[in-house]
């Protein structure tokens, strides 16, 4: 294991960043790193190192990789997430400008950094494993032991909540050596690959495969619908035919490469044209850093038992709703935590559309970490106005979202809106004043959704269904 600290640029040696007030904001050597969100003026916050002299010759594994903090202040807000990735250079410069840091090749390989837990004033705190993307990084042809590494932390698409406090800042170089952010890398020739757990998530058609292995590495899925059979072999030992070992038969082999690029510690494989009551056998086969494992993974036989029947999970009725006028650029959402993990199949939502009126029904998920909507549409839908029963009568429309996680103990925004101005009404109905769904709150936007206004006591009626994953 090495560590990298002493070895940092003592000149410009990191930066940091925000948008603030309306703009970019690029501060070289500054005495503090900050991440998150401060306020509605100073938000997507950010910093980026450079480290110097990693002195790792080429064609290692990197088996574990982090980045120790020493917190400047104390921050207690929740939902501080951010991502960290890497410089793709051989040599990257000294930092200059946000234009410079901006124009930066940046590695495919990030790890998130979610739910920071709260800082208190120097303590000290440790980043999620980055191996995949310090991996990305010395793989590159040409790497020499001795070159520099940038690194870049931040929350540039807005994933944190925003909330007071929800920010930490850690010690920079320059005012306390002793506090400075220290890189610590495990690293070794290993490249035998291992696979520790397997999961399986059934489609009608087909089943997607997800799998850790112990190091980062890329894998192959090889799979057939033909029972391998294994062929026991013997050896004469002075005169005696013992039994020594066996070999297998394959036939049809068909394969699949992970969805994930580069080298990676999640492997994930969707398994086209295996139907239900069909069982197959698999094996993986992989690379690290470009080699060849040497070993293949274990023969894994699986039986397509079925698609598990879609369920609700979240859901809110009150026999005694009103409603909310839907009508570009006016939009509405509900926001909700699943206490159990699944698969987003669909969305019903108590509504109704005015007369003479043909709007579609466009249904959208994102996360809500602080019950306002941030970072890209998760999942999202769309029911034509036919299917959208007419004022008076109101009813539980039905909309086919595209296939996403939901994670437990997260927060997500059900936004239902119009497709443009003028369309039509939209009518969602909700309880007022009184609403009592304990994981979440009605939402409401005038302005398409770039700011959000909070009703905790009311809440829209809505269903959101699902299979288990």
């Amino acid at each position: 294991m090495s560590t990298f600290n002493r070895s940092i640029e003592a000149s410009i040696n990191c930066g940091g960043f925000a948008f603030k007030e309306g703009e970019w904001n690029f501060e070289l050597s500054p005495p503090e790193l900050p991440l998150g969100y401060i306020a509605s003026d100073c938000y997507k916050m950010g910093h980026a190192l450079r480290f110097l002299n990693i002195e790792i010759p080429p064609g290692q594994v990197i088996k574990k990789a982090f980045i120790t903090y020493y917190a400047w202040g104390s921050y207690d807000g929740d939902y501080c997430n951010g991502y960290i990735y890497g410089e793709k250079s051989l040599t990257p410069l000294p930092f200059s400008t946000w234009a410079d840091f901006e124009a930066r090749s940046k590695t495919t390989n990030r790890t998130p950094w979610d739910k920071i837990p709260h800082w208190a004033d120097l303590g000290v705190y440790q980043t999620p494993n980055i191996a995949s993307v310090i991996q990305e990084i010395i793989t590159q042809p040409g790497w020499v032991s001795g070159n520099p590494i940038v690194l870049c932390i931040d929350d540039l698409e807005d994933r944190s909540s925003h909330v007071t406090l929800a920010n930490r800042h850690a010690w920079a170089y320059y005012e306390h050596f002793e506090w400075t952010p220290v890189l610590t890398i495990e690293y070794g020739p290993e490249t035998q690959i291992a696979v520790l757990d397997i999961s399986y998530l059934h489609f009608w058609d087909s089943i997607v495969i997800t799998l850790p292995t112990q190091i980062p590495c890329h894998l192959t899925c090889y799979y057939t619908h033909i029972k391998p059979v294994r062929h026991a072999t013997s050896r004469v030992l002075r005169g005696q035919a013992l039994p020594w070992g066996g070999y297998w038969c394959f036939a049809a082999w068909l394969s699949v490469e992970q969805l994930e690029a580069g080298d990676t510690l999640i492997h994930t494989f969707p398994i086209p044209n295996w139907f239900e009551c069909v069982t197959k056998w698999f094996t993986f086969r992989g690379t690290t850093i470009g080699v060849d494992s040497p070993s293949v993974g274990p023969l894994f036989e699986h039986h397509h038992s079925g698609v598990p029947p879609s369920q609700k999970f979240e859901s809110y009725y009150h026999p005694r709703p009103t409603y909310s006028n839907i009508y570009e650029p006016n939009r509405s959402g509900q926001t909700f935590t699943p206490t159990q993990r699944h698969l987003l199949t669909k969305v019903y939502v108590f509504i109704h559309r005015t007369s003479a009126s043909y709007p579609t029904l466009n249904v959208k998920i994102k996360e809500a970490p602080d019950d306002t909507p941030t970072g890209p549409v998760l999942s999202s839908g769309a029911t034509p106005w036919a299917h959208i029963p007419v004022s008076p009568y109101e009813d539980w429309v039905e909309t086919q979202m595209s296939e996403f996680i939901l994670e437990p103990d997260t927060k997500y925004a059900i936004i239902i809106h119009t497709s443009f101005v003028g369309q039509g009404i939209i009518r969602w109905w909700r309880r007022s004043r009184d609403a009592d769904y304990p994981r979440g709150l009605r939402i409401y936007s005038t302005d398409s959704g770039n700011t959000w206004s909070k009703f905790p006591l009311d809440d829209f009626l809505f269903q959101e269904w699902g299979i288990p994953a």
